[in-house]
């Protein structure tokens, strides 16, 4: 398979890892397969799937862009991944939504979408069933991230960060320091406003500091 795509014209593509397109292909490949299953065990109308990624790809072997570095990285290349529901009883198939969601709703999503009871007092995220359903939203909410650790992937470094409307605040542990971007106007994370959008800069980290202490979130440690 790599052999594939060491054949396929890299003109005009910033996409040239071979390797890693076949790894990409063979997962595609994979999904079908189930796919192709369920359908043959009729099995395809009660079966909800849902497809994403726990970080972007890495920068070394693939691009990310317009969105900003990649796997281990605080910004959005790093935290910005596909999102994909399959299921069935939903209005809005073969629908796109840009409301921000996060792998912690999956667990509420699926609760509602099965229409069983969860058995646990406390859910973090919330359901997006009602983005599948035509004539529904979610509630407006602030969205975070906490990476307290390094890793040598991406030479990720700890860090917090919230998503807020437009803006999006990320507090790197290091060196104590904030960076803020507007990701409506700068969605590749280029312009820190951090020293220009004080007040927002202010009131987002008081928010980020808040949800760290509500959560008992381990800080790093020197």
């Amino acid at each position: 398979m790599i052999k594939r795509f060491e054949q396929k014209d890299k003109q005009n593509s910033k996409q040239t890892n071979a390797t890693y397109a076949a790894l990409i292909s063979s997962v595609d490949d994979s999904v079908g397969k189930i796919r192709e299953t369920l359908k043959r065990l009729k099995l395809s109308d009660n079966t909800i799937i849902v497809f994403t990624s726990d970080n972007g790809g890495l920068p070394k072997v693939t691009d990310n862009s317009p969105y900003r570095d990649g796997k281990g990285s605080a910004y959005e290349g790093g935290v910005r991944v596909p999102f994909i529901i399959y299921w069935p009883k939903a209005n809005f198939n073969q629908s796109t939504q840009s409301t921000p969601i996060q792998s912690v709703d999956i667990y509420p999503s699926l609760i509602e979408m099965t229409g069983i009871t969860s058995q646990s007092s406390t859910i973090d995220g919330v359901s997006v069933a009602p983005l599948l359903k035509s004539n529904h939203t979610l509630p407006t909410r602030d969205l975070f991230w906490h990476y307290p650790h390094y890793h040598r992937v991406g030479g990720a470094r700890p860090y917090s960060a919230i998503l807020s409307g437009d803006y999006r605040l990320i507090h790197f542990y290091e060196d104590s320091r904030d960076e803020l971007y507007n990701l409506a106007k700068d969605p590749s994370e280029s312009q820190d406003l951090s020293n220009s959008e004080i007040e927002i800069k202010n009131s987002l980290k008081k928010k980020l500091d808040a949800w760290l202490q509500s959560t008992s979130a381990q800080l790093p440690v020197n």
